[in-house]
Formats: structure tokens, C-alpha cells, sequence
């Protein structure tokens, strides 16, 4: 059998690979033998301070200041250190039937090559 992972959102390079690029984003999905989907996706709250004492900046404002600011996933391992995260998404995978209803959490990631690993290992499982 031949299942392929069809990407919705590209990794945006390779060091920015952790969960909190994609907030609240579908980045892939595998269409089942039976109709269901298997979906990765971004999901959680982000609040993060850039600065000592600062602002803390939630979601996609987040986001979008870490890339103005030039930051990578190297940054953010430096501002988790730093106690600056109150909140950090990660990626999951979830099943969605025929009428749209989806699972619960079948496989939980935190960087973008792990969860598209994540993602095939589950379809596997679900076609066997």
C-alpha cells in the first residue's frame, strides 16, 4: 500500500523547524484507504516575552515579532532557558472520519521533520 503525505504548509527552513512557526497551522495530511484522513497540525497558546520584563506577545503576534526580531530555533531554546515561554504550542496528529469528525490526539510532536515521521507511523498503524 502506498499512502502519501501531502504537505499543506513547507517546512519554512531548517532552523526554524519547532511547533511555534506553524501556530494554528494544517502543515500535512495522509488520505486513508477507508476515507479518513490522518491531519498534523499546530496546536496551543503561545506567550512569550522577546525582553527581560517585557511584553509578553501571544499567537501569531508572536510569532511575527520572533521573525522581525531574525530569531530561529535557537533563539527560542535560549528564551525557554531564560523562563521567557509562559506557553508553547507543539503538533498533533488527529484522525477525521468521513463526517468530519475528529480524534482525539493520536500522536503528539514538537518539531516539524518529527510530526511528518509521526504522521506515517500512524498511518501505518491505521492500515494494519
Amino acid at each position: 500500500m502506498n499512502l502519501k503525505t501531502q504537505i499543506i504548509v513547507e517546512k519554512i527552513s531548517e532552523d526554524k523547524n519547532d511547533s511555534f512557526w506553524y501556530h494554528n497551522q494544517e502543515v500535512a495530511f495522509i488520505e486513508l484507504p477507508n476515507g479518513e484522513k490522518l491531519l498534523a497540525e499546530s496546536r496551543g497558546e503561545i506567550a512569550v516575552s522577546f525582553e527581560e520584563d517585557g511584553t509578553y506577545y501571544k499567537g501569531g503576534q508572536a510569532v511575527d515579532k520572533a521573525i522581525s526580531l531574525g530569531l530561529n530555533d535557537l533563539s527560542l531554546e535560549e528564551l525557554i532557558l531564560n523562563d521567557r515561554f509562559r506557553n508553547n504550542n507543539w503538533f498533533a496528529v488527529v484522525k477525521i472520519n468521513e463526517e468530519g469528525e475528529i480524534s482525539d490526539d493520536l500522536a503528539l510532536g514538537g518539531d516539524y521533520d518529527e510530526t511528518l515521521a509521526l504522521l506515517g507511523m500512524v498511518a501505518i498503524e491505521e492500515t494494519m
